[in-house]
């Protein structure tokens, strides 16, 4: 990471005090350190670029868990094995990576899963509380992840004290948290050289009960009345404001209107970018007001929903649902003095569980093993693990082939010529006016 550029600055959005009541040792706890010291920087004559690459949800399945727990190192595994192919795509010098975890990582377990609830209709859906195991952290760390967003619906399934837990464990781990804390606290990440800062800002676009947010100590940061005023104190701050926003909108195939109402507000308030999560699925690339480009839907970065989903099944329910394995990276390149830059790149949740179905004698005994693939522009999709069988290959490959098409139409981009690494949304398409 180039010291200089990636300091990282974190202040209060809303206000530079603390919050009423906290006590210093209580705000230093919601303090993340700098990941690099402004002192040992290198000095620059000059703002130099800031580059940020954000992605989607991660959430862990126990296949995934079963498989990474078999290593002697697990968090080594994770991240050399699983996450170490796509890592290519973020790992270059003076870039901030920041993905979604939607899953606690708590040292304790306080609630497991429902297998159903009580509804005035009678008995509703199972309500899922996600725990993940603690190397998890460890690993996003060492394949390349810098910061965190805890702002989704998941943030509270440990409850309060479980989302307290997960923001640390993640400072430990060396990475930053933004989008949770205690109830009104909103700050953002602040990245770069001094005069081309760019400010990143989480929020959840979701409700929980209103004891949750008043009361306890921890909560995600909702998209309320307040958050356009963040992004504007920003803007008066000299920052550049892009706002992450995590939508509680599972396997919603296009924009809301209410969500356009408030990603032109944030628009309106300053930010240069708005990018959203937690649809699981790549939604289009358009431009709001402004020319401000708006990504609504970031889709999994990495996790087994579509699990059930293979060459030979791609649709049905949600688990044979083939785009839920798809991921939208997207990268923000900020130049002083000129617009922001945006490239994207796909990624696929991959398993063995196909060719082990098929040509279970090619595989080692043992769990199935998963990939998260990049996925080239055009051409070869991506290039299938070693050993794979030979009978299965030509299929699968063509598999992993319509799934980027699948993903570059869903988001509306446009391959680049030669096949380089990131694609480009040249002609952004202007995002509608929400109906009254």
């Amino acid at each position: 990471m180039r010291a200089a550029t990636l300091v990282l600055l974190l202040t209060l959005a809303c206000a530079d005090a603390p919050a009423r009541g906290a006590s210093d040792a209580e705000v230093a706890a919601e303090t993340d350190p700098p990941l690099a010291s402004a002192a040992s920087a290198e000095p620059s004559p000059a703002p130099r670029p800031t580059v940020l690459i954000v992605g989607g949800d991660v959430i862990l399945s126990e296949a995934v868990r079963d498989y990474v727990h078999a290593a002697e190192d697990p968090a080594a595994r994770c991240a050399d094995e699983v996450l170490g192919p796509a890592r290519a795509l973020w790992d270059e010098a003076g870039t901030y990576v920041l993905v979604n975890l939607e899953t606690p990582v708590a040292d304790r377990r306080r609630h497991a899963l429902d297998p159903y609830r009580m509804t005035h209709l009678g008995p509703g859906p199972r309500r899922v509380h996600f725990q993940a195991p603690g190397w998890l952290l460890p690993a996003l760390r060492r394949a390349g992840v810098h910061g965190v967003t805890l702002a989704n619906n998941h943030a509270l399934d440990q409850g309060a004290g479980g989302l307290a837990e997960t923001a640390r464990n993640a400072r430990r781990a060396g990475l930053a948290v933004v989008g949770a804390g205690r109830s009104g606290r909103r700050w953002p990440l602040r990245l770069g050289d001094e005069g081309n800062v760019v400010a990143v800002h989480a929020f959840f676009d979701g409700y929980f009960p209103s004891v949750a947010v008043v009361r306890e100590e921890a909560a995600p940061a909702p998209l309320d009345g307040a958050a356009p005023a963040a992004i504007r104190a920003s803007r008066a701050r000299g920052d550049r404001p892009i706002a992450v926003v995590h939508v509680l909108g599972e396997l919603v195939d296009a924009p809301e209107d209410r969500w356009r109402r408030w990603a032109r507000e944030l628009a309106e308030a300053g930010a240069e970018a708005v990018v959203v999560h937690g649809t699981h699925l790549v939604l289009p690339v358009e431009r709001l007001p402004g020319d401000v480009p708006i990504v609504w839907g970031l889709g999994n970065l990495f996790t087994d929903m579509g699990r059930a989903s293979t060459p030979r099944r791609e649709g049905g329910p949600k688990a044979a649902h083939g785009a839920l394995r798809e991921g939208l990276l997207v990268r923000i390149e900020a130049s002083p003095g000129g617009p922001l830059a945006l490239g994207f790149a796909g990624v696929l949740t991959y398993d063995e569980r196909f060719p082990r179905w098929h040509e279970g004698r090619v595989f080692p005994r043992g769990h199935a093993a998963f990939r998260l693939l990049p996925l080239r522009a055009c051409g070869p999709a991506a290039e299938l693990p070693r050993p794979f069988p030979e009978s299965l290959r030509q299929e699968t490959s063509a598999w992993l082939g319509r799934r980027r098409d699948h993903l570059v139409g869903a988001a509306g981009l446009t391959p680049p010529a030669g096949c380089t690494r990131w694609m480009q949304a040249t002609e952004l398409q202007a995002s509608r006016r929400p109906s009254l």
